[in-house]
């Protein structure tokens, strides 16, 4: 066991001061949420807010915004096809933005079934400039109101120059 760890941190180092040697990234914003969150809108421009980042840019550059959770599908009828939608947005906006979305289906042979779902974006930014990032669901299709995303959390990283 000590042996893997020795050669693990060895291979790490590198890495780790190749990063440091860059300084490419250097700030970001982390939240995560801890009970479900019930999707309750079934509105493309009104979709459920799963979590939010808010960030400012320290100089000129990009934003990696990721976001993730598991989602609960509850069908409004056993043995269907559940459809939701989730969206990372950056206008501080609640809507689904359709260039930056992914859709869930599944079919449901039983009263729950539970899917990961993760997405990104990447924006340019100006120093200074305020970015409001929110991960947002809505059910589309036989999807019922206790369909829900639990652990849905964003994260948020800098860079200088696009990765």
């Amino acid at each position: 066991m000590n042996i893997t760890r020795s050669i693990a941190t060895a291979a790490l180092l590198p890495l780790a001061v190749l990063t440091a040697g860059n300084a490419n990234a250097f700030f970001g914003d982390f939240t995560q949420e801890t009970d479900g969150i019930s999707i309750t809108s079934s509105n493309f421009n009104s979709a459920t807010l799963l979590n939010e980042v808010k960030v400012v840019c320290p100089n000129a550059g990009w934003l990696l915004a990721q976001a993730d959770a598991t989602f609960q599908l509850d069908p409004t009828v056993i043995g269907s096809t559940v459809w939701i939608r989730y969206s990372i947005t950056n206008d501080g906006a609640n809507g689904i933005d359709s260039n930056h979305d992914r859709s869930l289906q599944a079919y449901v042979m039983e009263s729950v079934h539970e899917v990961p779902g993760s997405i990104m974006r990447m924006d340019r930014c100006s120093a200074g400039e305020e970015v409001s990032y929110r991960f947002v669901a809505q059910r589309v299709s036989n999807a019922d109101s206790t369909t829900a995303a639990f652990g849905a959390r964003m994260h948020v990283q800098f860079f200088r120059r696009e990765i």
